[in-house]
Order: structure tokens, then sequence, then C-alpha cells
């Protein structure tokens, strides 16, 4: 074998082990980010899973392609039946039309936030809700987060009707520290033959 035999052999032989340590440092390389995904999809997941807020996931035609276990919770519905309904179904005939302008917006402007509706969900069960919705970066599907404001809802009709009754029956009166009158009742007006935009004008005595 010529010398000039044996030198291409050698640069052949360290050609290919450069392409072999290229190989293996590309495959690592490829595993740490496959591994890196898998944890960011597992940290994800688990949040997904473990928190309070109903997280779904619409198409464009607002069909439920996924939905986390306390969404499920809320609406009453399982997975299985959840995937034959669209969000436009729970909605109410009174605020349809609404919901649908807010989802013509998430369409237009790529988000809408804390939407305050009421939804019929399962054995036709009203539910309050305060929903966000936004498009999810391939632009192909919606996140649909809601939080259930049922309770909420009815301790603020509850104290709105105390407030109201208070008004109605309960004479009061404030005024600031140079005694012009800020706030009357309804009541107080009623014994004193004022209207309310008469006290605005007047002071104590």
């Amino acid at each position: 074998m010529s010398k000039s035999d044996k030198l291409y052999i050698e640069q052949l032989k360290r050609e290919l082990e450069r392409e072999r340590l290229s190989k293996i440092e590309t495959e690592q390389i490829a595993e740490k980010i496959t591994l890196d995904l898998y944890k960011e999809k597992t940290k994800f997941q688990t949040i997904v899973d473990t928190t309070k807020d109903g997280i779904a996931i619409l198409d464009f035609e607002t069909r439920f392609l996924y939905s986390n276990d306390s969404y499920l919770q809320m609406t009453g519905f399982n997975k299985d039946e959840l995937l034959t309904k669209s969000v436009t179904e729970l909605f109410t005939s009174e605020t349809i039309q609404r919901e649908k302008d807010v989802l013509k917006e998430v369409m237009k402007k790529g988000f809408v936030e804390n939407i305050e509706t009421t939804c019929i969900v399962k054995n036709g069960r009203k539910l309050g809700v305060s929903m966000s919705l936004s498009l999810l970066p391939n632009k192909e599907k919606i996140l649909l987060v809601a939080k259930d404001i049922t309770t909420q809802t009815k301790n603020k009709k509850a104290l709105d009707e105390h407030i109201k009754i208070v008004n109605q029956n309960v004479l009061i009166t404030s005024t600031d520290l140079k005694g012009n009158i800020t706030y009357v009742s309804e009541a107080f007006c009623k014994i004193c033959g004022y209207s309310k935009r008469n006290f605005w004008v007047k002071t104590t005595i």
C-alpha cells in the first residue's frame, strides 16, 4: 500500500469518526429537547388537572375538543357527553347572541376576558360563570377558562335586595365635614317630603 493510500485511509477514518461523534451529539441534543418538552408538558398538564378553574379547548365551530376535570364537575357532563356538544349549546336563549358576538371578538382580537354569563348545564341546571377566551398560538383552537360564580351572583343579589329593603324602610342620612348632605335613603325622603335632588342643595341645620 502506497503512502498516499495510507494517508487517504487515515483521513477517511477521521472523517467517519467525526460523523459518528456528530451523530451522537445530535442524538443527545434531540433526546434532551424531547425530555425538556415532556417535562414542560407534564408540568402544564399537572396545572390544568389540579386548577379549580374549568379549562376547555374548542375548535372554530366552538365544539369541545378537551376539558379538564374541574370543567366536567362544573357542568356535570362526562368527557364523552361534552365532546358531542359545542359551547354555544350551553348558552341561554337570552344571552346566546351576545356570546356569539363575544366569540367573533375572540377571532378578531385574539382574546376576551371576564365575561359573566349564565349557562344551562346538565339536567337543566343554571350555572353562573365568568369566562375568558383566547386563541391558542396555532390560531386553530380556542382556550376557554371558566370560573363558577353562581354562589357569588346569588350573594350579590341577596345583598342588593337587602340594601333595597333598608333604603325603602330605614331613615338614613349622611353628611360631609361641612354639613353638606351626601346621602339620604328613600324612607328619609318620604318622611321629609323632599326628593333626593332637593337634598343635594341643602345642608343640615
